[in-house]
């Protein structure tokens, strides 16, 4: 499999293809599943999209909050965007609790019918946010 001419490619272009694949509106019209299904093509997708931070750059977890942490930390060092859109209450409290030791990384937080109480837990930790440029 490592002959075939796509895995001939650098991880560096692979990567690119992969992030248009993330952000593409096309993708998303025939698959309804997430773009990461295209790190089942092969192992060395697997390999080179897992261990890509560019990749791993925005924090959703939906229902799936077990998908949320292993973004978390693929994301590695890179700054990380946070989105909340109409959360499962233990979802984000959950999540909101396990930002607060990547605080130092959250560049964006979208947000969607909060909680209280996770409002008010998102304020405290608003100051520990340095590179924080949207809310």
């Amino acid at each position: 499999n490592s002959y075939v001419p796509i895995n001939q490619l650098p991880p560096e272009l692979l990567i690119i293809v992969m992030s248009w694949v993330q952000y593409s509106p096309f993708y998303y019209q025939y698959h309804s599943s997430p773009w990461c299904t295209v790190l089942e093509v092969c192992r060395h997708w697997f390999v080179v999209g897992a261990t890509a931070p560019s990749l791993w750059r925005t924090i959703s977890p939906g229902t799936n909050i077990r998908h949320a942490w292993i973004t978390l930390v693929r994301s590695k060092q890179a700054t990380i965007a946070v989105a909340l859109h109409k959360p499962h209450h233990l979802a984000s409290c959950v999540l909101l609790s396990g930002i607060t030791l990547h605080a130092h990384r959250v560049r964006d937080i979208f947000l969607s019918e909060l909680s209280f109480r996770d409002a008010k837990l998102l304020t405290r930790m608003v100051e520990y946010m340095p590179m924080l440029e949207v809310l």
